[in-house]
């Protein structure tokens, strides 16, 4: 979501996530976990909607320490937390609203009428037994043994038990004895294996047993390194410069070893950006030569234009210098005829002279 690096909305024109825009969000959110310093791997909890199997998006969570973990089938309604609250409200308010039409037939829904429904459905569903029915859905979703966050927030919530309002969140005390709501709840728990509302309790004093199990672990592995270090050091000092010698000479062939290594990423590397350079440069000849290509097309179609104008303009000329030599002729053929002398017989003569001339111009 712009301004924010909480949150990430990836949407598309038809409502539905492709491969494209679940690999654009993730490279977005593996950009934010390498600049929070997150340590990998992490944990990716997802549903089996196919966009989650392509190749594109498998190869790039594989490359960035991004574990993906498929729900099992038929379980993403279960694990949509909002769908499931939503749900919930939309039947409530449904039922609100179907009951005022049935009171009031022929009426439409105005903003007058959803000012009035909407508080009363509010008020049905926030009950305490809609809020124990939506804790319900919420415990159904969560994998204890999986997300580490919610078993703490879980933890924080027994410690100090907040309101649902305080909360924001429809969440219930584990002291509290949960009413049976039907059959879906105890087919969730049957099927994905969640966390009843009784055993709650039970369960967060045993997650934080096996936390405080590793971490007892961890410091005794740490304390076991530091002494066998400590041993190793003893042991040198003990054997002598021939002992010493021999150690050096390890840790000198290690780290030559290291240096080849490094050596040869870094030859890899050369040669990669050589590959690179040379594709960038048949790219530009090929480029330049496309461009060249086009260059001479243009300058053909140039010439071939220039030529056809020259042609027009040449025939124009001789069509102009055709009909200039005509008028020419004939006004010649005029000046002649009104030249010579007029005789008794009269006009007429020269009239049919001066058409005669003008016939033999033509």
């Amino acid at each position: 979501m712009k301004g924010s690096v909480d949150v990430l909305i990836s949407t598309q024109a038809n409502a539905f996530q492709d491969n494209h825009t679940l690999l654009k969000a993730l490279e977005h959110l593996n950009k934010q976990i390498v600049e929070r310093g997150v340590k990998k791997p992490v944990l990716w909890l997802t549903d089996g909607q196919s966009a989650r199997f392509n190749l594109k998006v498998l190869d790039f969570a594989a490359g960035n320490g991004l574990e993906e973990f498929v729900y099992p089938p038929h379980t993403t309604t279960a694990h949509a937390l909002l769908d499931r609250v939503f749900h919930m409200w939309h039947t409530t308010y449904s039922k609100c609203v179907e009951a005022w039409g049935k009171a009031n037939p022929g009426k439409q829904v105005t903003k007058a009428v959803f000012a009035a429904v909407f508080p009363e459905a509010w008020f049905k569903w926030t009950r305490s037994i809609r809020v124990h029915a939506v804790a319900l859905k919420v415990q159904a979703a969560l994998l204890e043994e999986e997300n580490k966050l919610l078993r703490e927030e879980l933890i924080r919530l027994r410690a100090q038990p907040l309101s649902p309002e305080e909360l924001g969140l429809c969440m219930i005390k584990t002291d509290q004895k949960i009413p049976d709501v039907g059959t879906s709840r105890r087919k969730a728990t049957q099927v994905w294996g969640s966390l009843p509302a009784t055993g709650l309790r039970e369960a967060l004093r045993k997650a934080e047993d096996e936390e405080k199990r590793k971490a007892d672990a961890a410091e005794l592995q740490q304390m076991f390194a530091a002494c066998a270090q400590e041993l190793e050091s003893i042991e040198l000092e003990m054997a002598g410069p021939e002992r010493q010698a021999q150690a050096a000479e390890k840790e000198a062939e290690k780290l030559r070893k290291e240096a080849e290594k490094q050596a040869e990423r870094a030859r890899k590397d050369a040669e990669k950006a050589e590959r690179e350079a040379e594709k960038a440069r048949k790219d530009a000849e090929k480029a330049a030569e496309k461009a060249r290509k086009d260059a001479e097309k243009a300058e053909k179609s140039l010439e071939r234009e220039r030529k056809k104008r020259e042609r027009e303009r040449v025939a124009q000329e001789k069509k102009a210098e055709v009909e200039a030599r005509k008028k020419a002729r004939v006004q010649l053929a005029a000046n002649r005829v009104s030249a010579q002398e007029v005789t008794e017989s009269g006009s007429g003569c020269a009239l049919s002279d001066i058409t005669n001339v003008v016939q033999m111009a033509q």
